[in-house]
């Protein structure tokens, strides 16, 4: 095997490992009524502060039907609120809730508290060197993005 492939299938034979376990910390994160799925739903929305059932199916490559069933269940616990405007019939607005502001602001924190217990694991050179893998890892994943929709147009 060379050199590169070995690191390739190291990389995803980790992140295999911690989704495992990210996959379990949540419901111990969340500690609520709703899905992981629904809580990035939430995010979502929220980055937005409103936004139409469209520009949401769109945001998270999902079908506006799918993305309709998933608002439908938010909306009957109270989470997120659907406004179909008299002038347009045809938009649907979507916006969060008080109540799932607080919940998505609450999972943020507990969310923040566990990212705390993480890194106290780690030493403080390896927490800099960790912050600064992660910060370039972003930066390559968004090269790459742009460079993969530059090739769809």
């Amino acid at each position: 095997m060379t050199k590169n492939k070995k690191i390739i299938e190291d990389l995803f034979e980790v992140g295999q490992r911690i989704k495992e376990v990210h996959i379990k910390l949540n419901p111990l994160i969340l500690k609520s009524e709703i899905t992981i799925t629904q809580w990035w739903a939430m995010f979502c929305i929220d980055k937005r502060k409103s936004t139409t059932l469209k520009e949401f199916s769109n945001d998270l490559k999902i079908a506006q039907s799918t993305a309709s069933g998933l608002i439908n269940r938010l909306v009957k616990l109270n989470l997120v609120d659907r406004v179909i405007p008299n002038e347009d019939r045809r938009k649907t607005f979507i916006s969060l809730t008080s109540k799932g502001k607080k919940m998505l602001d609450t999972h943020t924190e507990q969310s923040k508290i566990i990212y705390k217990k993480l890194v106290e694991k780690l030493s403080a050179n390896e927490q800099k060197i960790f912050l600064s893998i992660m910060q370039r890892f972003y930066e390559v994943s968004a090269e790459l993005l742009k460079e993969m929709n530059k090739g769809k147009q």
